[in-house]
């Protein structure tokens, strides 16, 4: 019987957590296999991570990332729930 890998998605929610969130997607960047998609949250941020964390996806090819900025802090909930829609969308 064959077996085929799981097409595995990740919300990560991020709020002023920039190095926090880049190690939780250098670890995500070591695992085997890598999840298919990899979207990252940010609510609201004041830190600067929206644009930190768009230039360490730009320069990882084999992780597919996403940064939504959703603006505001809507609260973890509705961070997921953002994400998890846009996974949705995403894998058609």
């Amino acid at each position: 019987m064959a077996t085929h890998p799981l097409a595995v998605g990740v919300v990560v929610v991020n709020w002023n957590g920039c190095r926090d969130t880049l190690a939780c997607l250098e670890s995500l960047a070591r695992t085997a296999p890598a999840p298919r998609s990899v979207v990252v949250v940010d609510n609201g941020s004041t830190d600067g991570s929206v644009e930190t964390i768009t230039g360490w996806a730009a320069t990882r090819s084999g992780l597919r990332v996403v940064v939504l900025a959703a603006g505001a802090n809507r609260g973890f909930s509705a961070g997921n729930n953002l994400g998890l829609a846009h996974l949705a969308r995403d894998s058609g």
